[in-house]
């Protein structure tokens, strides 16, 4: 994806047992439970690592794919992280015509 030309999610085995893998066009989930120190009653997880577009439609297409498959586990705990190509604030703008804060838009349009 991008100029990296790729998503990459690596995990210890000794922490996280991996059950489930997801994966779209801007990114990797993965689904498995998560253990502390004494490996008793393991947390159940969800982490997806995303690279977003910059197109404000292909955005909001991802966020509405994103809900349909949280919608769809059993799992409660979620962790999204990665490049959302979002701005805050117009100081942030490098190159693209800003339209306002695209974070707040996108929440909202899903």
């Amino acid at each position: 994806m991008g100029n990296s030309r790729g998503i990459l999610t690596v995990w210890n085995k000794e922490k996280f047992r991996c059950v489930k893998q997801i994966v779209g066009n801007m990114y990797i989930g993965v689904i498995g439970e998560f253990y502390s120190k004494n490996n008793v009653d393991p947390i159940h997880v969800a982490i997806f690592n995303v690279y977003s577009s910059c197109d404000f439609n292909e955005k909001v297409s991802l966020w509405k794919e994103l809900v349909n498959i949280k919608l769809g586990e059993e799992c409660k705990k979620w962790c999204l992280l990665g490049d959302f190509n979002a701005m805050r604030k117009i100081s942030e703008r490098r190159g693209q015509n800003y339209r306002g804060s695209t974070a707040t838009r996108e929440v909202y349009m899903v």
